[in-house]
């Protein structure tokens, strides 16, 4: 499939998203404005599955090179980026056989969206094909399958406060499946000239769902803002919303703001592996108290920390660090 910008400029939304998500702070920030942003995981995942779509292995050779490319080009960085937490853990005294496999299970800090995208690679020929035979089965099932997923996580963790792992309830392939299978079955008809009546009327719904949602849960259980039904509603109203290319025309207009998007997209990979180091370790530690400020300092200082670290070191290193 030939590359298109629109795509890195939906990757740069996703990362700016995800940056404004880790710099919330409950009780402090606006909710409303938080459920906005929950759609970023799900936009970068149905963006994965729109530009593998049209990939084919003839046979068995190019299933594993297809697997072998793509593994080491997320799965080192992530194994790089990890490895001062891993340090960090162990010098505080954590088990090192509960850090080491948290280590190579992707399981430190949010790095849980590589081991969920790296299972998505596995599984593409198997979605490739069952969409070309029945999409409407095919995104049915997988809906159901993550409505399901995610209703137990919900459970288990908000209302029964479990506590489980990141990794284990929103790295494994059921939690962001549907999103994936969206990506999919769009990308088997990229004119994406349909109606957005209806996504527009899926996402408001599922946003004013979010809200209340959002508002039941914290009153009685004093958390919610993530991830839930109602929040995966409003994400596939907002995926097709956004993929259409009625709202891609719409939005090619905004010029220089459109760009800068488009810049902060192909960086985002190197901004997801990074970002949470200097929110972590220096922006949630200042005197700030607005939600905006920290989000754009958050951005600022990792953008320029991968420029900085992209001017010093080879090229050939590059690709070990997702820069």
């Amino acid at each position: 499939m030939k590359r298109n910008t629109y795509f890195d400029f939906l990757r740069g939304l996703a990362i700016m998203m995800v940056v404004g998500i880790h710099t919330y702070t409950l009780g402090k920030d606006s909710t409303v404005v938080r459920q906005l942003l929950n759609t970023a995981v799900p936009l970068f995942i149905a963006i994965s599955g729109y530009c593998l779509s049209q990939k084919r292995m003839e046979n068995k050779d190019d299933y594993l090179f297809f697997l072998k490319k793509k593994f080491s080009k997320v799965y080192l960085p992530v194994l790089v980026w990890s490895l001062p937490l891993y340090a960090i853990a162990l010098y505080s005294g954590s088990s090192i056989i509960k850090q080491t496999i948290l280590l190579l299970s992707c399981g430190l800090s949010i790095y849980y969206f590589v081991a969920f995208i790296m299972q998505c690679y596995v599984v593409l020929p198997v979605i490739n094909n069952y969409i070309s035979g029945n999409k409407r089965r095919v995104v049915i099932v997988s809906c159901l399958i993550s409505f399901a997923w995610i209703a137990g996580v919900m459970y288990m963790n908000t209302i029964q406060g479990k506590g489980i792992p990141l990794i284990l309830y929103a790295g494994p392939l059921p939690c962001w499946l549907m999103f994936f299978v969206l990506g999919v079955m769009i990308g088997h008809k990229p004119e994406r000239n349909y109606s957005i009546i209806l996504p527009m009327v899926i996402a408001v719904l599922g946003f004013i769902l979010s809200v209340i949602e959002t508002d039941y849960l914290l009153d009685h259980y004093g958390k919610g803002v993530g991830i839930k039904p109602s929040s995966f509603i409003y994400s596939a109203g907002m995926i097709f919303l956004m993929f259409s290319n009625k709202v891609e025309n719409l939005i090619r207009r905004t010029g220089a703001i459109y760009r800068f998007i488009i810049w902060i997209g192909s960086l985002s990979f190197g901004i997801y592996l990074v970002h949470c180091y200097f929110i972590s370790f220096f922006v949630k530690r200042l005197p700030i108290d607005s939600w905006l400020l920290q989000w754009s300092l958050a951005l600022f200082l990792t953008v320029v920390f991968i420029l900085i670290l992209r001017k010093l070191l080879p090229t050939k290193y590059h690709k070990y660090l997702g820069i």
